[in-house]
């Protein structure tokens, strides 16, 4: 089974196990793997409003029919020791799923089937037991039609709809569309479905007065098309009830489809059917059971069983059949559906226009009357949008004004909310800061309080902040002014100021501005940190596993100096739907994260408008791998290679080792660009491996004191990087005093502070 599968199957029964200890009811839908067949989907989306508007959780199961894979969900869903109030099958691969395990997985638990023929219900069921249900339930009397019929079930435990043709209404259903009808063939395969209409056609009952009846079984299909194209098209009918002919059609999906339309090409007499799925495809109609409709009685079936209702009687129903017609397809026949004769409950689909555009279009086929007709329409609508624009054009001079005067109170709220809400929050950061970092007498758990006014202080900072500066860029007053920055200055400002974010996350924050970035680049500072702060932050914030990484490259193209900033992380992802409306205001990914993750969803929104007023634009790439947001940046810079003022050790011998093939490139990058040599790898066995090296550089979380040990011994000089403060740092500078300790992500000033101890330079 693929990696991916096994994650998704995993994660599944994780959501499974905590929605039944948190959910009031827990109900389980079984499908087959027919995602995708239409009437499969139909059905169960209509289970789903039918309880969706109860206190209930549903989990929808698309099963994979292998063997070895059922096994293997068997397994699982003991492991996981799932309890669920009420079982639904969808299909009849689902049903005789259930059925082999029901005394395993779900012993004494109340199970609802749709899908399957009456031999299958009476299967579960006790013949001797039969008995109608009275259609006294008020739950579904409103979509239940006449004649329930029903199978009680051993122990009760077993109820739902089987499939029933009913073929006394289809054929008269036929006969009032085709009055001159002599002939009704019937096309059966060989499933339990079509044994049925078999069973009934050869019944005494069905001895129609001047209609013969015909069945033809699983026919070739080679000489299917050949036999439909000699029907006569005004005394014989078609009605398709198998589709399983042969094994031409391999996609079950399309079953239905695929065999609607291949029938009624070949065929020269009208073409009927007993699903609606099959209506639509050219097939006029016919008395038909409804997907929805069974859907919407197996959800008030399952209801009824949740909610304990005492009038509930457990059992099978018959399906019920509802006249259905397409009158576009009746009139590619020529076939002419008069009111009167059909039945006063028939669905009409496609039907014709009322008789006010009717009488229209045929007025219009004078040229004359034409003409006329379109001079008093235009006529009429220039009135019209005459007097509207003088009414609408008084509205709009209203509404200005009282946004004008809105506007103005807006601004000076703001402006005295601003010093209001800064004093206070200022305060409460410094003090926060100064107990956590100068108190010596804080216990674990007061430390934690001050971490969480820390947080939660910083968090109503951003929000404030960034209310303002969407009012700013409403009110048009977002300004750009050019300075010279110093690039690598700016990043450990932004690792200062984003740190917050890791205080309760296990993951990797790197920032990688390249060797090769000029020291100094013209641009507005506080505008650009604000962009890199929002969109690093909110790669923090939507990201649980794995790193977030800030990479900043020079482009250089003949006159024109740009800047790449990329953002990556391994977060949640975007769906393709929605990476449109991120930009929006106020709005996120959908509300559940919103709950989740926090925010006032104008982040990307304040940064996309800040990039457009400095000529850039903010762009996104996103799956379910994560996120990359990146911008290029036109500037001017100065000081392209200030490295060589601090970093002038050549043909060093350079070991790397990291768990990122980015964070190798980058050392790597570095190395080269004072002429050194090096090694990269992701295999910690590797640098043992390698003599007469100058440097190692290493990914230190995860070393045993036994490989420090041996590191120690081998190479001269050591630099350690740790992603999280811990003892270690301290135990390793004092047992080797040449090591050299920096903690991710790392600032460029410790770096080189670093470098000039190992050099004593």
């Amino acid at each position: 089974m693929p990696i991916c599968s096994i994650l998704k199957k995993s994660a599944f029964f994780a959501l499974v196990w905590v929605a039944s200890v948190f959910a009031y009811q827990n109900v389980l839908l079984l499908n087959s793997y027919n995602q995708g067949f239409v009437k499969t989907n139909d059905i169960t989306r209509a289970i789903q409003d039918v309880l969706r508007k109860s206190n209930m959780n549903i989990h929808i199961e698309d099963m994979d029919i292998r063997e070895e894979l059922i096994k293997s969900m068997l397994q699982k869903y003991i492991d996981v020791n799932m309890k669920f109030d009420v079982i639904i099958t969808v299909d009849e691969t689902a049903f005789n799923y259930v059925k082999n395990h029901e005394n395993i997985l779900w012993e004494n638990i109340p199970i609802v089937a749709c899908g399957i023929s009456k031999q299958q219900a009476e299967s579960v069921s006790d013949p001797a037991a039969t008995e109608s249900i009275e259609a006294q339930d008020s739950e579904l009397t409103d979509v239940s039609l006449e004649q329930i019929d029903s199978v009680a079930t051993k122990k009760s435990l077993w109820s739902g709809i089987y499939e029933f043709y009913d073929l006394p209404a289809q054929i008269d259903f036929i006969q009032r569309i085709q009055s001159n009808v002599k002939r009704i063939i019937f096309i059966t395969d060989n499933t339990e479905a079509s044994n049925d209409v078999s069973e009934q056609l050869n019944s005494a009952a069905f001895v129609q007065k001047n209609i013969n009846l015909e069945e033809w079984r699983k026919p070739p299909l080679e000489s299917l098309a050949d036999s439909l194209s000699h029907l006569n098209p005004s005394q014989d009918a078609v009605v398709l009830v198998g589709v399983e002919l042969n094994g031409s059609i391999k996609n079950p999906q399309k079953l239905w489809q695929d065999m609607t339309k291949y029938v009624d090409s070949n065929s020269t007499a009208p073409v009927y059917s007993f699903w609606d799925v099959g209506i639509q495809n050219g097939v006029i109609g016919g008395n038909i059971i409804l997907a929805s409709l069974t859907g919407k009685n197996i959800g008030l079936i399952a209801e009824a069983i949740l909610v304990g209702n005492d009038t509930y009687n457990s059992g099978f129903r018959r399906s019920s059949n509802m006249p259905m017609v397409d009158d576009n397809a009746a009139a590619s026949r020529k076939l002419k559906l008069y009111n009167n004769k059909l039945p006063p409950e028939t669905i009409r689909l496609n039907k014709e226009e009322s008789w006010i555009i009717s009488t229209y279009q045929q007025y219009m086929y004078n040229m004359k009357n034409a003409i006329i007709a379109e001079l008093v329409i235009i006529l009429l609508l220039g009135f019209s949008f005459y007097s509207y624009f003088k009414y609408s054009n008084r509205k709009l001079l209203q509404e200005k004004d009282a946004v004008e005067r809105a506007s103005k109170a807006k601004s000076l709220f703001l402006a005295n909310m601003s010093h209001e809400i800064r004093n206070p929050l200022n305060s409460m950061l410094g003090f926060s800061e100064l107990l956590l970092h100068k108190s010596t007498n804080l216990t674990d758990e007061q430390r934690e309080w001050c971490n969480n006014i820390e947080i939660s202080s910083y968090h109503l900072r951003d929000t404030f902040n960034n209310i303002l500066d969407f009012s700013k860029i409403e009110a048009g007053n977002l300004k750009i002014e050019d300075e010279w920055v110093d690039i690598f200055s700016l990043c450990d400002d932004l690792i200062s100021v984003c740190s917050h974010y890791l205080i309760y996350k296990q993951i990797k924050f790197y920032v990688l501005p390249s060797i090769y970035m000029p020291k100094f680049i013209k641009t507005d500072p506080v505008r650009l940190k604000q962009v890199l702060v929002n969109l690093v932050s909110n790669a923090l914030k939507f990201t649980t596993k794995g790193s977030v990484k800030l990479l900043i490259n020079p482009e250089t193209k003949e006159d024109e100096s740009k800047v790449l900033f990329e953002i990556i992380d391994t977060g949640i992802g975007i769906p393709k739907e929605k990476i449109k409306k991120i930009f929006e205001p106020f709005e996120q990914i959908d509300s559940g994260h919103t709950r989740k993750y926090g925010g006032s969803g104008l982040g990307l929104t304040i940064s996309q408008n800040i990039l457009h007023a400095m000529n850039s634009n903010l762009e996104v790439q996103s799956d379910r791998n994560g996120s990359r947001f990146y911008f290029h940046l036109s500037t001017k810079a100065k000081e392209n290679e200030f490295y060589k003022k601090f970093l002038n050790e050549k043909n060093q011998k350079v070991v790397i080792y990291n768990q990122e093939k980015i964070v190798l490139s980058f050392i790597k990058e570095c190395v080269e660009a004072v002429e050194g040599t090096s090694e990269e790898t992701t295999d910690m066995n590797t640098i043992f491996g390698l003599s007469n090296r100058d440097l190692l550089i290493a990914e230190a979380d995860g070393l045993s004191d036994i490989q420090i040990k041996k590191i120690s011994e081998m190479y001269p000089k050591v630099i350690l990087i740790f992603h999280y403060k811990n003892d270690k740092m301290a135990n390793i500078k004092l047992n080797n005093p040449k090591f050299e300790c920096l903690i991710a992500p790392v600032r460029s000033n410790d770096a080189i502070s670093v470098l000039q101890r190992l050099y004593a330079k």
